[in-house]
């Protein structure tokens, strides 16, 4: 009778090939979810950007303030006492320039953010002016990861290297 085991080197083989499998899907995975996080925030920041234009049509100047902003978030968003979303992995701003959104990790750093910037500002990265774009700018410690976010989602180079507080970069989107 043929024994059937496995021999030794079979299953070495076999877990080699697992692991290469495993480095090449591993990264794709994170950007994959890194993408699908940020991807979540858009809506929010859409939100925001609309309560800005609708109070400069009324007062005829965007706000730095969110509580004199009506802001239609997604159904079901819990909101802070001050009005903003609690939204996990994600932090929204705005200044009066721009509505964004930030995409952070567990120690509130920023990875990523995305950014809508009012089409009546003057506001610019370097000598490329901002106004009415969409960006997705990557940040200091996360530039890498940053980088392939905006990519992925079809952004190109506005400005490399920019000093926005750490060194960053600027992607235009589509």
């Amino acid at each position: 009778m043929k024994n059937q085991a496995f021999t030794l080197i079979e299953l070495l083989v076999v877990v080699l090939i697992i692991g290469i499998l495993a480095a090449i899907a591993l990264p794709q995975y994170q950007v994959a979810v890194d993408k699908s996080r940020y991807s979540t925030m858009m809506p929010y920041v859409r939100a925001l950007y609309d309560a800005q234009e609708l109070h400069r049509l009324e007062t005829g100047s965007y706000s730095t303030n969110f509580d004199e902003l009506v802001i239609n978030y997604p159904e079901g968003t819990p909101l802070d006492s001050s009005n903003r979303p609690i939204l996990g992995s994600m932090r929204l701003e705005t200044n009066g320039l721009y509505a964004t959104g930030h995409y952070i990790d567990s120690n509130k750093n920023v990875i990523a953010s995305y950014g809508r910037y009012f089409p009546t500002i003057t506001y610019k990265f370097g000598s490329i002016p901002a106004a009415g774009k969409r960006t997705c700018i990557s940040y200091g410690s996360y530039l890498t990861r940053g980088d392939k976010i905006c990519k992925s989602l079809g952004g190109t180079i506005m400005a490399e290297g920019y000093n926005c507080g750490v060194t960053c970069n600027v992607y235009e989107l589509p």
